[in-house]
């Protein structure tokens, strides 16, 4: 049930979000007068367009900014509650308005947010226990990606190493089913295809592989630099007024005018170039690299409903093929762009979600590259490296971290004490210590330890294992506490 409740939602914003775009475009087209009244007017309807879809958010539902990935994270860990009718009607029309006035974001993080919504709504309607609503969350949110990108195997792979960070039966039983059924709606009503439709392409020769190793390292550091501008101007913008998001809505009708290539997520301009329809010198592919970069940052800065899985997906793209051209002008040796752009979008994605198996999984689910595989792996795992060398966490994470900073009292001990559960895992902070050396413990109600099929209070010099499950009674105002906990449970 809640896969088809995901992917109907899906389909549905995919549809509605399409029609927006044809509609802005057919708009801005007919608009009469020079060119000076062309950009006007484009300037005026996007900054309505905005500052509307910034309004209904401020007003009635803050937490349908952004993404929606960070806020379903702090859900299913127990940090917030969740106004999922609010979440889905906001949204769903937030988002047709903010992603129609052509603001550098995609439709794929709000996508895991309405699915992470229905799921939440479904188990209020069924009146299931707490720990039923989490799972179905989780499994709403994965299903949500799945349809989103066609990718049911990444989907699931997101719940478990993004979302939930458990690997319990029932989690992942149900998260499977969820993006399965999830994938199938989405097929059935939209086609077959793969999300991007790519030309068959040929894996890399071995004596290439260290450029693919160097294309993940370099991607590495430019995936940081991107999470820590992001967060800057996230932090920033808290310090304005909703209304910044009209004159952000201005400046997107200038560049849908002048340079559309920057306009919304990208994905087709991500799509030509994987398949080599866009040619253009290395200076050219640094600009746009440099403009997606500052408009995607200036675009979530408006606290508008949109997410950032498509724009990195092409700033990796641009950054692959650019790699290749300048690997090829210094070598001599003829490389295929759209092969290293493809793996540019692995890398990039990897690096700033930290997510590396479901970065690995969903490029070559959406694209359907499967003999890039290991040339994929090798990539990713390149990124992933410099970005822990660098100390990173996942752009998600941090945008978590602000989210429970600015808003301390929050979550759901708000409305009463609430069961949170922390996962240890093999080789983390918490695999081998003593309970009583946990860090700010004492402000947690310790309830038991699952291990195994076990249930029973510990005494505080019981060693924790991997695989146990610390279960906690958290009161208000300690969304930062067990955020810590769950952290250190994580390898």
């Amino acid at each position: 049930m809640v896969g088809l409740l995901a992917g109907l939602i899906a389909v549905a914003f995919q549809v509605s979000l399409e029609f927006a775009e044809q509609a802005r475009d057919t708009l801005v087209a007919r608009i009469p007068g020079s060119w000076v009244t062309h950009l006007g007017l484009s300037a005026l309807i996007c900054g309505i367009l905005t500052g509307v879809a910034a309004l209904m958010t401020h007003r009635y539902c803050p937490d349908a900014a952004g993404s929606g990935i960070p806020s379903v994270k702090g859900i299913v860990l127990g940090f917030f509650p969740f106004p999922w009718l609010r979440v889905i009607v906001v949204k769903f029309v937030g988002g047709c308005l903010s992603l129609g006035a052509g603001l550098s974001m995609g439709r794929e993080g709000p996508t895991v947010h309405l699915g992470a919504a229905v799921a939440r709504g479904l188990a209020h309607w069924l009146k299931l226990p707490l720990r039923s609503h989490r799972v179905l969350i989780a499994a709403g949110a994965g299903a949500g990606l799945a349809a989103a990108f066609n990718a049911p195997l990444a989907g699931f792979l997101f719940v478990i190493e993004e979302i939930s960070g458990e690997l319990t039966p029932v989690t992942y039983g149900t998260a499977l089913i969820a993006c399965v059924v999830a994938d199938a709606v989405h097929r059935l009503l939209l086609g077959q295809g793969s999300a991007f439709s790519v030309v068959g392409h040929v894996a890399p020769q071995l004596g290439l592989l260290p450029l693919v190793v160097v294309l993940g390292a370099l991607l590495g550091g430019f995936g940081v630099l991107f999470n820590r501008a992001l967060l800057k101007c996230t932090v920033f913008s808290k310090r304005l007024p909703w209304w910044r998001a009209v004159p952000i809505g201005v400046i997107s009708g200038v560049i849908l005018v002048n340079w559309p290539m920057l306009s919304g997520g990208g994905n087709r301009t991500a799509e030509a170039v994987l398949n080599g329809h866009f040619q253009a010198g290395v200076l050219v592919f640094a600009g746009l690299i440099a403009g997606k970069l500052v408009f995607t940052c200036l675009s979530y800065s408006a606290s508008v409903p949109g997410g950032i899985f498509a724009p990195m997906l092409l700033m990796g793209a641009l950054f692959g093929h650019a790699f290749a051209i300048v690997c090829t002008n210094v070598t001599g040796y003829p490389l295929d762009p759209t092969v290293f752009a493809l793996l540019g979008m692995a890398a990039f994605l990897t690096a700033s979600t930290r997510a590396l198996i479901t970065g690995t999984v969903l490029i070559v689910e959406m694209t359907g590259s499967f003999s890039l595989l290991y040339a994929v792996i090798l990539a990713s795992l390149s990124a992933y490296l410099v970005a822990e060398m660098l100390r990173e966490i996942s752009v998600y994470d941090s945008l978590l971290d602000d989210q429970i900073r600015a808003h301390p009292s929050s979550q759901l001990g708000t409305y009463g004490p609430a069961l949170t559960e922390v996962f240890v895992e093999p080789g983390s902070l918490l695999d081998g210590r003593q309970i009583d050396d946990l860090p700010s413990v004492s402000k947690s109600a310790l309830v038991s330890v699952l291990r195994g099929e076990n249930e029973f209070p510990p005494p505080l010099k019981m060693h924790l294992r991997a695989g146990d499950v610390v279960v906690f009674v958290m009161e208000t105002n300690h969304a930062a506490t067990v955020h810590e906990l769950h952290l250190l449970g994580r390898a």
